[in-house]
């Protein structure tokens, strides 16, 4: 009978679980490149949400600056997520309610007539819940014994 050192058992267990988890140098490229992209779409959204916030007293200016400071929310949150992966995947769930959001209200602009002139501007939520959902996968824990990427756990 052969017998097992506590430590054995405990190494193999790290080396099994880190082998799981290691990215290929190609994927690791991928999401280093994603976790910048976060980081620059996030200052970015900083950056343009400046003026809402900054705004001169006049017409809605308060609505104007509740925007502002949701938009450098969201700013704050891509940085974050690019600076920690692992947190990234309870940005996606927002970020698509907001792409969803910003999508319809541009569509009925268009329906009416109306361009909107900061479509641009737009863009940054449905690029950034992209980048975000990568991210979010990639460095989501694999099952050891399968090799296959798990869900998110069970509150049961």
């Amino acid at each position: 009978m052969k017998t097992t050192k506590p430590d054995d058992t405990i190494e193999s267990v790290v080396d099994a679980v880190l082998e799981a988890t290691r990215a290929s140098p190609r994927q690791q490229r991928l999401l280093d490149l994603a976790r910048f992209v976060s980081v620059i779409l996030g200052a970015l959204q900083i950056v343009i949400a400046m003026p809402d916030l900054l705004r001169a007293p006049g017409h809605m200016v308060h609505s104007s600056r509740h925007v502002g400071a949701f938009a450098i929310a969201i700013g704050v949150g891509l940085i974050y997520a690019g600076l920690y992966p692992h947190r990234a995947s309870g940005l996606v769930p927002p970020l698509l309610a907001l792409s969803a959001a910003l999508a319809i209200t541009c569509a009925v602009d268009i329906i009416h007539g109306r361009w909107p002139s900061e479509l641009s501007v737009h863009l940054i939520s449905p690029v950034s819940a992209g980048i975000l959902w990568g991210v979010a996968h990639a460095v989501r824990p694999r099952d050891p014994a399968s090799g296959q990427r798990r869900g998110p756990r069970s509150l049961s």
